[in-house]
């Protein structure tokens, strides 16, 4: 067999290397490939980050309906970087509307009113991101209406039946796309959460990825 063709058993002592030094690719003991998620990789080199809103036991009320210009959370990336959202799950409390909606859109103009937050980074204790957030109930964050020719709707489910605090199984939503959307400086991702009639009840958390702009452009 080629050295091209080799691995680099490392089961048993994990290595480390210096920045940019060569190293081989690492393999099991059995001579299987060891290949990592990417946003696994991310995660350990401290650049994903997570926004939460709401608790099971303190949910957040959301809007009723859901208006065109606002939303209950959003991302908004500043100068220099770009955000990657690709991980969303939001869980009805209560759901005792019509219809409750869970949307999340991309557009063009970044958030202009709501409740900062400041994201979490998944590498706990790691340094915290440039990308701002917002989170406020029933609709509290403004952002700028979707276009059908300028925006990018991520996701939109629609729960039609009411659901009261006591159903089991509960209503939610989960989003992993296999092409998340890319925002540099000026653009934002929102989340709508609403309800026809009565405004739901829910707790959400996504993430983010952010890289410097220059190294992906």
């Amino acid at each position: 067999m080629s050295d091209a063709m080799k691995l680099f058993v490392n089961q048993d002592s994990i290595r480390a290397a210096s920045e940019e030094v060569d190293i081989p690719v690492k393999g099991t003991k059995r001579g299987e490939l060891c290949v990592m998620d990417w946003y696994t990789e991310m995660a350990l080199e401290g650049r994903v980050y997570g926004v939460r809103f709401g608790l099971q036991a303190a949910p957040i009320t959301g809007d009723q309906p859901i208006a065109t210009a606002t939303a209950e959370s959003c991302i908004d990336p500043t100068a220099g970087v770009i955000a990657i959202p690709f991980d969303l799950t939001c869980a009805l409390e209560t759901a005792a509307g019509t219809v409750t909606d869970i949307r999340g859109v991309v557009v063009t103009t970044a958030s202009t009113v709501g409740t900062a937050y400041v994201p979490l980074n998944m590498f706990l204790g790691k340094s915290s991101c440039h990308t701002t957030a917002r989170c406020d109930a029933a609709g509290g964050c403004t952002v700028t209406a979707e276009a059908e020719a300028t925006s990018i709707l991520c996701f939109s489910h629609t729960a039609p039946i009411a659901v009261a605090a006591t159903a089991t199984p509960r209503l939610g939503y989960d989003w992993k796309p296999i092409a998340p959307p890319v925002l540099p400086e000026g653009y934002c991702f929102y989340v709508q959460v609403g309800g026809t009639g009565t405004a739901p009840e829910y707790h959400l958390r996504y993430s983010f990825v952010e890289l410097p702009l220059v190294n992906v452009s």
